[in-house]
């Protein structure tokens, strides 16, 4: 009886020790799949376009269509050399046969669909030399009307191209002492109105260069002048090209990656972290700049307020980051956006509509998948694109060019839009279930600011001017 007994107990406990294990097991599985569930919040989708080589930036057209540039020679096999445009889905775009010769660094889509190209090439089109800064009709061909007139200077690259409210053409040149921001007219040949800064060192190197909506250009770079003036880094200029002396610069290390935020303030690298600026060039004491293991090469602010910044890092402030991280709008890591393993160098980030994120650079793996210097992700919560939109008006009914319009959500964060020639404005990717704050800026009338609440698009926000 006692062996029995003791036999018996042995086999409840055994029981009951598989029981609890099992109940074990199962809440650890349930805890895994959630954390997995969590962890792949942002997932590595089929884009693919077998890219040859290094791609330096990506631009997404109107109609979807992405244009890359870089130092690739053929995209899936087919020969295309420093650019290429891809359907919304990754294939090649056939239909775009460009006369590449070289390296391309930038790439401005113009609103006639046409595009102006930068870089370090030399494209020769039935006897049409142009070196440096091209047009490509939108079909690819080489836009012979347009002419910068600029020589084949070994070393000399157009890294950076932004384009003025008329239509003008801001360049960045590197790889020459002085180093030169130039405008160009609309049909390419030097603006000889521009006045050309003269940026004071002898190692120059401008890095950065954006253009705000007043049409004024803010530059990053490794210089301490502009002008003559004390400028450590950053500067900003006047539509003309004039020093803007009301810029008040808090200059750092050797700054680059300059992107302008849709309230007004700008991201830009001085050394390691990534910094922002208010707009008046004073340090922005709010933002928290993460601390990366080595610089970011991309940054790129999304509407809903977060960055995306890319880079050659595999932390940022101390977690696990490689090449690709999402900060809060505060600059605090997003610890929501998981750590995709770009295994090197992301040079280039831009957005899709819908969404979804296309990078690139010299990576050949990402979150473990083969993926040659471009891949796409689709992030977690897919940004609204719901839209506001209207028209400002004179007192007569007249629509009213070139007015400032701005929105403002209920953390306070800005997006400004010009209006065109016949006074219209809009708003893309807004968030819908919020209140917003309009309110239009012009030298000549009043406006009364409107208060909506957007739960769809909305397309008669009109405002009229006062006297």
């Amino acid at each position: 009886m006692t062996g029995k007994y003791f036999a018996s107990r042995s086999k409840r406990w055994m029981y009951a020790g598989k029981g609890r294990m099992m109940v074990m097991l199962y809440v650890l599985m349930l805890l895994l799949l959630g954390a997995s569930s969590s962890a792949r919040a942002q997932t590595l989708d089929s884009f693919n376009p077998n890219v040859n080589g290094i791609v330096r930036t990506i631009v997404v057209q109107p109609d979807g269509k992405i244009v890359i540039g870089g130092q690739f020679t053929a995209v899936n096999t087919v020969s295309r050399i420093g650019i290429a445009r891809l359907n919304a889905d990754g294939a090649l775009d056939t239909s775009f046969v460009p006369p590449g010769s070289g390296t391309v660094l930038d790439i401005l889509i113009q609103p006639d669909g046409k595009l102006i190209v930068g870089g370090n090439f030399s494209i020769n089109v039935g006897g049409q030399t142009r070196n440096r800064v091209a047009r490509l009709n939108a079909d690819g061909s080489l836009d012979t009307t347009f002419d910068a007139g600029l020589a084949a200077t070994p070393g000399l690259s157009v890294t950076t191209i932004s384009a003025q409210s008329d239509g003008k053409i801001i360049i960045m040149l590197k790889g020459v002492v002085p180093i030169d921001v130039r405008r160009l007219n609309t049909n390419g040949t030097i603006d000889t109105t521009f006045s050309t800064p003269s940026i004071g060192n002898s190692s120059a190197n401008v890095g950065a260069l954006v253009v705000q909506s007043d049409d004024k250009i803010v530059f990053s770079g490794d210089f301490t002048t502009v002008n003559g003036q004390p400028r450590l880094n950053l500067a900003r200029l006047n539509a003309d090209g004039t020093l803007d002396n009301s810029f008040i610069p808090a200059g750092g290390n050797n700054g680059d990656i300059l992107e302008l935020q849709s309230d007004g303030k700008f991201l830009v690298r001085f050394g390691l972290p990534a910094r922002r600026i208010n707009t008046d060039g004073s340090l922005d004491t709010s933002f928290s700049s993460p601390s990366p293991n080595s610089g970011p090469s991309a940054i790129l602010p999304l509407p809903n307020g977060k960055i995306l910044i890319g880079g050659s890092f595999t932390t940022i402030n101390g977690q696990p980051r490689a090449g690709l991280a999402q900060l809060n709008a505060d600059g605090t890591l997003d610890t929501s956006f998981r750590n995709l393993m770009v295994n090197s160098f992301v040079f280039s980030i831009a957005r899709q509509s819908d969404g979804r994120i296309i990078f690139g650079g010299v990576f050949s793996s990402v979150d473990g998948q083969p993926r040659s210097f471009l891949a796409r992700i689709t992030l977690a919560e897919p940004l609204a694109s719901v839209s506001v939109s209207g028209l400002v008006t004179t007192p007569d009914g007249r629509g009213l060019r070139n007015a400032t319009v701005v929105i403002t959500n209920s953390t306070g964060i800005r997006r400004t839009v010009l209006t065109s020639s016949f006074g219209a404005y809009t708003f893309n990717d807004v968030a819908s279930n919020e209140t917003y704050t309009l309110s239009v800026n012009s030298r000549r009338y009043r406006f009364a600011a409107r208060q909506v609440t957007v739960n769809g698009n909305l397309s008669d926000v009109n405002f009229v001017g006062l006297e």
